[in-house]
């Protein structure tokens, strides 16, 4: 299945080059098994490639998520250097024959990184740790990956990315990732992810959750992916948050009973909550999402609380504490038996609220029980306990880096 023709130039046709593989250590790299090729060769160092390849299997898609199974690909051998570039302008590669290293640069395209992890192709496969070192102990191909104007899936979200870059490492690889001012790196070493991320806003946050539920502010994450498991604690500052059904269920609630008309202030409404600041503990596996360590500080309602959702059952039990009249409380706190009759120790009005049921139409009522919701923090002891020391140790390092672009 080839042809050589000797002149000026060699030229050689291969019309099946799976039957190359075996002798082929790019082509095993790449795990081409499926074309055809066609070469035209100056010199040892001087030589133009056409090639038609099929059947791809890479976690790589457009930005209509349709995987990119063929590609048609111009390319020549300049120096020891492999360029190669599609005829659709979405992937080009440089391959250092010398060394192996392998750089693409992708435009316009989705990258499934949760396919990468997984991944048998040699490319990806020597990203994670077991595939790292071989018997001489060398150093692993090194792979630079380059992207525009992309989409990267992650823990089953699609993320909008202006820019990102990842390179591998000796025990998986480093990567950041920018969307106008924000900023994430991401971190695979010896099967534990870390993510950082910071100065993301609305926009970015309501194409990953496909739903308009935040309107201005900036939004964090940091955290660690272990064993299929996510810990983390997510900020926010500066938000309103809206088209949420927990929310309305609530603002509902208020509505029904006359004694929590405090509630209806400006900050606290149908048309949103205004957030200043505030900080979620979460941890997520395949079951449960648990939420702990809620502390929300609003402009006008402060809200603190616990809760899990459970993915399997699709429901929610949530405890909410709620306090309002926050600008009252500072003039009542003023006058000590006045202050301590309405407002308790703390100067707030605090109602208990429990927010159960299915995700989509939660249930929200008031609460005289210490113990309403599932108990989240003997969920997060028992699944997510060996990462809260990680996650802390993270967000120390991470001051010392906060804003620095990773590679």
């Amino acid at each position: 299945n080839a042809s050589i023709e000797i002149s000026d130039f060699i030229k050689v046709a291969i019309n099946d080059i799976g039957k190359l593989l075996p002798y082929a250590p790019i082509l095993q790299m790449l795990d081409l098994k499926n074309g055809n090729v066609n070469l035209m060769i100056k010199d040892a160092d001087n030589m133009t490639i056409n090639a038609n390849l099929y059947g791809l299997d890479y976690p790589v898609y457009d930005l209509n998520r349709n995987k990119i199974q063929s590609l048609a690909i111009n390319g020549v051998l300049d120096n020891g250097s492999l360029l190669l570039q599609d005829s659709s302008n979405r992937l080009s590669a440089t391959i250092q024959l010398k060394n192996g290293d392998i750089s693409i640069d992708g435009n316009n395209i989705l990258v499934n990184v949760d396919e990468i992890l997984e991944s048998k192709i040699p490319l990806f496969a020597n990203m994670r740790e077991e595939n790292q070192i071989n018997q001489n102990d060398t150093e692993p191909t090194k792979i630079t990956i380059n992207t525009n104007n992309a989409l990267i899936k992650l823990f089953n979200y699609e993320f909008d990315i202006n820019q990102g870059a990842l390179q591998t490492t000796k025990n998986g690889f480093v990567s950041n990732a920018r969307n106008k001012n924000g900023v994430a790196n991401i971190k695979l070493d010896n099967k534990t992810i870390e993510v950082r991320a910071n100065n993301f806003n609305d926009e970015f946050v309501n194409k990953v959750f496909r739903k308009e539920i935040v309107k201005g502010g900036t939004f964090g994450l940091i955290g660690i992916y272990k064993d299929d498991k996510f810990l983390g604690d997510v900020t926010m500052s500066n938000t309103n948050i809206k088209n949420m059904a927990s929310l309305q269920n609530i603002l509902t609630l208020i509505d029904a009973i006359p004694s929590l008309v405090v509630f209806k202030l400006p900050g606290f409404s149908t048309s949103g909550y205004e957030i200043d600041n505030a900080k979620i503990r979460i941890g997520i596996n395949s079951e449960f999402v648990a939420l702990e360590k809620i502390v929300i500080n609003g402009s006008s309602v402060d809200i603190e609380g616990e809760g899990v959702v459970d993915l399997v059952q699709d429901d929610m039990n949530i405890k909410l504490n709620i306090s309002t009249m926050k600008s009252l409380s500072s003039i009542l706190n003023k006058i000590p038996i006045f202050g301590y009759l309405l407002l308790g120790d703390d100067g707030k009005i605090t109602t208990e609220v429990v927010v159960t049921g299915k995700m989509d139409n939660p249930k929200t009522e008031l609460s005289l029980l210490e113990d309403t919701a599932k108990a989240p923090v003997n969920i997060l002891k028992r699944i997510f306990s060996p990462f809260q020391l990680l996650v802390d140790e993270l967000k120390e390092k991470s001051k010392k880096y906060h804003g620095k672009v990773v590679i």
